[in-house]
């Protein structure tokens, strides 16, 4: 919750031996992916890839309403005219 509050675009990953229903939805809840052991490393690279995907995606949509809530209200966006 703290890396949510901190970083909104924040995917976690949840590596665990519990097969518990209440953990997976936890997690989903939480926005985080969740992996049961035992694993294979190729699992593990594709979750990864598909956080790394989710984190972008994010991190676009915050930047894309900044900049249209910028335009609704004639606030000038950030220095040089890149809005990140």
């Amino acid at each position: 919750r703290e890396g949510l509050r901190v970083q909104p675009s924040f995917v976690g990953i949840l590596v665990t031996a519990y097969a518990e229903r209440s953990c997976d939805a936890a997690a989903k809840a939480e926005r985080h992916f969740v992996l049961l052991k035992p694993y294979q490393v190729d699992q593990l690279v594709e979750l990864i890839a598909r956080a790394a995907g989710v984190g972008r995606l994010r991190r676009s949509v915050a930047a894309a309403v900044a900049q249209a809530e910028r335009l609704k209200t004639g606030t000038p966006g950030p220095a040089g005219g890149a809005s990140r």
